[in-house]
């Protein structure tokens, strides 16, 4: 993640939510399309 911060709590919070995403790709992107998306359409 590459991202223009200063040392702040909303920049630490929005880093971690940034990276939360990553994390929920990463553990998601194998399996098959319907299993990726949340379960109320």
């Amino acid at each position: 993640i590459k991202m223009c911060t200063k040392v702040t709590m909303k920049d630490l919070i929005t880093v971690h939510h940034e990276m939360a995403h990553i994390q929920y790709f990463l553990r998601y992107s194998h399996l098959p399309r319907e299993f990726r998306d949340g379960a109320n359409p």
